[in-house]
């Protein structure tokens, strides 16, 4: 089968968490994947594991915030490959004090979280908008909705993901293309994550999920078209409490988390 042939989604940041995730829920409704992660994360083995008689599963290991590395991809994709979906998953995150932070690592965030979102997205368009029922899935954070300092880089751009995400939704709303964004809360990525998890309040407890488990929710609606996804009723809560909260007390509530994360990290 030609790869022209057939539509594949294409998934960043495929090779652990919620990229992962996600990418196992797709192949079980049989959609054919296009994988991309960095090198050496075990992306050949998962599209192995994911392959079977009813799709397929190529993958691309590249460092998606080079620019070279970024362009030469986006290349191969629009000569080689029919798109019906996009997901930008690949993301950084971190907790660090500001002028501890290394700019590479800044510069990093910004490039992945951002700069390859934006061009990626502006990149495929074209090719999305030559299939039915296409659809773009960008995901951004409950972080989108309130700065926090010692992680002033991330929710920023976790906000922008959200204000660009709504700002094609309108421009694009007539067109046969979805185009959504989900705010996942925190999620047990490793054993690390999850034991850190269990100190924080009632609130962030009951927002937390396995990647497995919001991969499901994300996908559930995805195909039910929904433009903004939110994963349960406590999600949706966080985020009516973020919008009502004022700033200068979701900033103060939410850095005094930040903060102690570090504390116990230094100890």
């Amino acid at each position: 089968m030609k790869k022209l042939d057939t539509e594949y989604t294409l998934i960043t940041g495929a090779s652990k968490g919620l990229g992962k995730a996600i990418a196992f829920e797709l192949a079980q409704r049989n959609i054919n994947l296009l994988l991309v992660a960095l090198p050496n994360e075990g992306l050949e083995k998962i599209a192995g594991n994911l392959n079977n008689s009813k799709i397929i599963v190529d993958f691309k290991e590249l460092d998606i915030s080079n620019t070279d590395e970024r362009e030469d991809f986006l290349q191969l994709v629009k000569k080689e490959y029919r798109l019906s979906g996009l997901i930008n998953n690949a993301g950084m995150g971190g907790n660090e004090y500001f002028l501890n932070e290394k700019l590479s690592e800044m510069h990093a965030m910004l490039e992945v979280n951002i700069v390859a979102a934006v061009l990626c997205t502006r990149s495929l368009f074209p090719l999305l908008l030559k299939n039915k029922n296409s659809y773009i899935l960008n995901i951004s954070s409950l972080a989108a909705f309130s700065p926090i300092a010692y992680k002033s880089v991330y929710p920023a751009t976790k906000g922008f993901i959200h204000q660009f995400t709504l700002s094609l939704q309108e421009e694009f709303k007539n067109k046969d293309i979805l185009i959504s964004v989900v705010h996942p809360g925190p999620m047990r990525t490793n054993n690390e994550i999850s034991n850190r998890l269990k100190n924080r309040g009632y609130l962030t407890r009951k927002l937390t999920l396995s990647p497995d488990d919001a991969a499901k929710a994300i996908v559930r609606k995805l195909f039910k078209r929904k433009s903004i996804i939110y994963l349960h009723s406590w999600q949706r809560l966080a985020y009516i409490l973020m919008r009502i909260i004022p700033t200068p007390i979701s900033v103060l509530l939410l850095s005094r988390i930040a903060r102690k994360e570090l504390k116990n990290r230094s100890k």
